[in-house]
């Protein structure tokens, strides 16, 4: 059950590709990131969660393909740790970033009935 209601959080990562669901899921739901959310770029740009989703909502960040592949979960009481590899391509701060696979770590915390994101950070993968 505890993994279901995660899924269901985080189920934007689920979308078709090009889907523009993507960007309304993360700008349109907030409460997904939690307020001391804190995300680690592949270029090693550290971002607060309104940077990340203001850079989303205003375009610096597009997301053109999000592909994630089987996805991996521990959990343990209200902490889940979710980690999979992806393909991505996107736009950031006008610049293309040409389709490439990234490993994914993210970090969960349970509060109340809600799984809130409160790290994240992506790697190139070899």
């Amino acid at each position: 059950m505890l993994i279901l209601g995660l899924r269901r959080n985080t189920s934007f990562l689920l979308r078709e590709p090009r889907s523009p669901g993507i960007r309304q899921d993360a700008v349109g739901k907030p409460w997904l990131h939690s307020q001391d959310f804190h995300l680690v770029t592949p270029g090693g740009v550290s971002m607060t969660r309104d940077q990340y989703l203001g850079a989303i909502e205003s375009g610096r960040i597009d997301y053109a393909i999000f592909e994630p592949g089987e996805m991996s979960v521990r959990v343990s009481g209200d902490l889940a740790i979710l980690r999979y590899r992806a393909e991505l391509e996107a736009t950031y701060d006008g610049q293309a970033v040409p389709r490439s696979a990234y490993w994914h770590t993210h970090c969960y915390e349970r509060k109340g009935p809600i799984w809130q994101a409160v790290w994240s950070q992506a790697t190139a993968a070899r």
